[in-house]
C-alpha cells in the first residue's frame, strides 16, 4: 500500500483538480497513486480531471468487481452508453449480492432494468 505522504492534503488535492491551471500528467500520477492503494473514489476524481478514459473504464471493472454501486454509477456516466450502463449493472449487481451487498445489488439491478436516461 501506498505511503500516506505520496497524496496531496485537502488544499492541494482541491488546487490541482480544479484549479485554472491543470496538468493532465501530474493529475494521473495522482490517480495511479490513489488506484494503488485502493482509493478508488478519489482515484476516480484525478482520472476524470485528466479525462484518461482507459482508466476510468478500469474502474468501472474494478467497482463491477468489488460490487460498488457509486463508483461504477459515477465512472459508467462517463465512459459507457446506456444499453452498455445497464448490461454491466446486472453484473454488478450479481456480484454485490455475492458479495452480501444487498443495496448496492438493489441500486444496480434497478439501473440495469432502467429504460430512460442513466445519468
Amino acid at each position: 500500500m501506498a505511503n500516506k505522504n505520496q497524496f496531496p492534503d485537502y488544499s492541494e488535492k482541491q488546487k490541482l483538480l480544479y484549479g485554472e491551471d491543470k496538468n493532465p500528467a501530474l493529475l494521473n500520477s495522482y490517480g495511479e497513486r490513489f488506484l494503488e492503494a485502493e482509493m478508488y473514489d478519489t482515484a476516480l476524481d484525478f482520472f476524470i480531471a485528466s479525462e484518461n478514459e482507459e482508466r476510468i473504464r478500469q474502474l468501472v471493472d474494478i467497482s463491477i468487481e468489488n460490487g460498488d454501486f457509486f463508483i461504477f454509477k459515477r465512472a459508467a456516466s462517463i465512459v459507457l452508453d446506456e444499453e452498455e450502463i445497464r448490461k454491466k449493472a446486472q453484473l454488478l449487481a450479481e456480484n454485490a449480492k455475492k458479495l452480501g451487498k444487498e443495496l448496492f445489488a438493489k441500486k444496480a439491478l434497478e439501473l440495469a432494468q432502467k429504460k430512460d436516461s442513466v445519468s
